[in-house]
């Protein structure tokens, strides 16, 4: 029982992570789109993939933590 918990918690934690990187490559994608200034683009670009990072450091201690 609690192994099955575990185990849907996590894909439950995945779908999450897959759906907020998906969201942020989409929002990257815009800003890039948007600003026509290349430093806009990298600094977009960098914001995403340091809120991605944090996003999955949290799923990690959250999965630890059930």
């Amino acid at each position: 029982m609690n192994q099955a918990k575990k185990g849907c918690q996590e894909a439950i934690v995945t779908v999450n992570a897959n759906a907020t990187y998906t969201f942020i490559c989409v929002l990257s994608i815009m800003l890039t789109r948007v600003s026509e200034v290349p430093f806009k683009a990298i600094l977009a670009t960098q914001i995403s993939q340091i809120i991605w990072f944090k996003s999955v450091t949290l799923n990690k201690q959250f999965i630890a933590n059930t």
